[in-house]
């Protein structure tokens, strides 16, 4: 099984999380895409053998790359750091079809997305074992992103308030 996350690596990752995840799991694979931030994340996010940290990924590629996940993560801070209170994430994940694995941070959760399972950063290595026990690939599901939270509602949203048509 592959958990893989997407952004931006550094202070609003949870480190440990993250790394008690690799170690408790060493046969699931951790896939990291984004530029690493923060200097002092690199060391203990290498020496974990099941995580590879590929750096930045270029917009265009990421729906590919998300083919090669089985669970979309968002392993960030609660409290710390929380900027705005939506993860857009978590919409590229599901729109990719995947199961989203996220910590409570503001606006997780509240969306009415399918297969979004919220839950606190202890829970998380259980919650992916128990996912990796059904076997190498997790089913992906199809359910479409409620459209409110597509990029035309919003779009038409804004024009509205600007008052345009």
């Amino acid at each position: 099984m592959t958990v893989g996350y997407v952004g931006k690596i550094g202070h609003r990752l949870d480190l440990d999380l993250v790394c008690t995840a690799a170690r408790s799991l060493p046969s699931v694979k951790f896939v990291f895409a984004g530029p690493i931030l923060d200097a002092g994340y690199r060391d203990p996010l290498e020496r974990e053998p099941n995580i590879t940290l590929l750096g930045d990924v270029h917009y265009e590629d990421v729906p590919s790359l998300l083919s090669t996940f089985d669970v979309g993560w968002v392993p960030h801070r609660v409290g710390e750091f929380e900027i705005g209170g939506d993860i857009l994430k978590t919409y590229e994940y599901r729109a990719a079809g995947l199961p989203v694995l996220t910590t409570p941070v503001r606006g997780a959760g509240k969306r009415g997305l399918v297969a979004v399972q919220v839950a606190e950063a202890e829970d998380h290595p259980r919650l992916l074992a128990t996912l990796a026990s059904n076997g190498p690939r997790v089913e992906r599901d199809p359910t479409p992103i409620p459209v409110e939270h597509t990029w035309e509602a919003k779009a038409r949203r804004l024009l509205t308030l600007a008052g345009g048509s």
